[in-house]
This record gives C-alpha cells, structure tokens and sequence, in this order.
C-alpha cells in the first residue's frame, strides 16, 4: 500500500540517497512515488512563492538527476530512466513556475528533455492519475527505445514482455 511522504526531513533523505547512490541502483517505483511526494510537498507551499532555504537541498538533488542523463543506472533500463528522468524535469519546471494551471489544473508538465518533442503534461490530482500519465510515458519512452534497438539489430527487447512488466507497476 502507498503512503505518502509528506515531511521535509523524509523528502529530503530520499532525494538525497537517490542521488548518493548515483542513481547506479535506481527503483523506478520508488523515484515513482518520490517524485509525486515532492510535487504535493511543494505546491502546499507555492503561496510562498519561492523556495524556502530549508527546501533548496531538495531542489539540488532533482537537478542533480535531470544533469545525470547521460548516467543510466545498472538496475533499470535506458528508458526508464528516461522516463524518470522526464519527471524530474517537469517537477523542477513545476516548482520553477509556481505550478501554473496547464490542460489539467494540477499538471506537471513532460517534453521538457526532447528537443523538438511534444510537450504534454501529467494530471497530478491523484496518484492514479499520476501513474497512468507515468506509465503512459514509459511506455513512450521504451517504444522509441525498441525502434533505436530495433536498426542496430541487436538485442531487441521483447514489447510485450516489456508492456506486461509496466502493467504489472499499476498501483504499486
């Protein structure tokens, strides 16, 4: 059962072990709850309008995963970290631009790392939103990952393995 984080101090120590670790041993279930935490755990605050001191670590650490791009984990995929990659992205431009109300009045938008890519957002009113729109993602991300896969040739993934281990991630 998902309990969420709510507490700065939580927050922070797993932002932090995430990125002490290098991101080497990535769970994407975990950066998956982490991830909408930090969202809810910001926006109670958005009528600051600023980032509390206190909170700026916490901001360091989702950097630190979206300038870690080129570093993908020994425990996941290039696409899921990708996908999670893409999340931090939009939880920073979250937090950057006071949570503007986008298609979705609670969005978080995605795009942001493709160049040139559609820009598209993830309703964040509930955590089942949210893991739709971040299973949805994954499986963007994984299918471009099968067409890159699929010129050289070389160890092509299975999609629908693939597609049964996303769906088997449904509430977790």
């Amino acid at each position: 059962m998902y309990e969420q984080m709510t507490e700065r101090g939580d927050i922070l120590a797993a932002w932090e072990l995430l990125r002490e670790d290098e991101c080497s041993h990535l769970d994407v279930t975990a950066f998956k709850h982490l991830a909408f935490d930090t969202y809810w755990y910001f926006r109670r605050s958005m009528d600051y309008n600023s980032v509390l001191r206190e909170d700026l670590p916490i901001y360091r650490d989702i950097a630190w995963v979206v300038m870690a791009a080129d570093a993908f984990p020994e425990t996941c995929k290039e696409y899921e970290f990708l996908c999670c990659n893409e999340f931090a992205a939009g939880l920073l431009q979250a937090i950057e631009d006071g949570f503007q109300r986008r298609y979705h009045r609670i969005a978080l938008l995605l795009g942001l790392t493709c160049p040139g890519g559609d820009v598209d957002e993830a309703d964040m009113s509930s955590y089942e939103t949210y893991d739709r729109s971040f299973r949805k993602e994954l499986i963007l991300y994984m299918r471009e990952q099968i067409e890159r896969e699929e010129s050289c040739d070389d160890d092509i993934l299975d999609e629908q393995e693939e597609l049964c281990a996303i769906a088997a991630t449904k509430g977790a």
